[in-house]
């Protein structure tokens, strides 16, 4: 397992970890192996480059691990003081089956920060549970069945080999005026 971080190792998690050690521990409520992935509710209402990702202290240059609910969204910019950003998180492809002990256990998708139709480098995997792996009784309330299905663990990573070419001004996914004095996560700990 990647779980563990000696003497300056990363952080660097298998699909099977993310999945089992943590996202069914999380939805479970039972304890994690450590604390290293915090969570951000919906984390996909932000810009990437407000995200505390530089408070991620156990992984590589740029890259973060967090736990988010992808369900309904508050009103657009609400997380920003009403604030509006440039930009989406669009998937590419179809979800993917992950693996493990002869049986699937979650589904990843990947997804691209794009701005004015380009990619900016930002990309998303993102792990979901795998309802069928969930006793039935539980899938009858409601509330946990939505939790399920929207509810998951996601590694975020810029890579600059991805990024396409941009003016100054499509830089920034929201005004330097509007983000001088906004930091969302000021009291966030990594």
């Amino acid at each position: 397992m990647g779980i563990e971080t000696i003497g300056g190792q990363h952080f660097c998690p298998t699909e099977y970890d993310l999945i089992d050690e943590f996202l069914k521990k999380k939805i479970g409520r039972r304890p994690l192996p450590n604390e290293f992935i915090k969570e951000i509710p919906f984390l996909y209402e932000y810009p990437p480059e407000l995200l505390p990702i530089w408070k991620f202290k156990y992984a590589r240059n740029y890259e973060a691990y967090y736990f988010t609910h992808k369900g309904r969204k508050p009103p657009n910019g609400e997380f920003l003081g009403g604030k509006k950003f440039d930009g989406e998180w669009k998937t590419e492809g179809p979800d993917e089956a992950c693996f493990g002990e002869n049986q699937i256990l979650g589904y990843k998708r990947k997804l691209y920060f794009y701005r004015s139709e380009k990619r900016t480098g930002w990309v998303i995997k993102e792990y979901r549970y795998n309802p069928k792996r969930v006793p039935a009784h539980y899938l009858q309330n409601r509330f946990f069945h939505d939790f399920l299905l929207n509810y998951v663990v996601l590694r975020i990573k810029f890579n600059p080999h991805q990024r396409e070419k941009f003016t100054a001004e499509e830089l920034f996914s929201i005004s330097m005026e509007d983000a001088k004095d906004l930091d969302v996560f000021q009291d966030f700990e990594g």
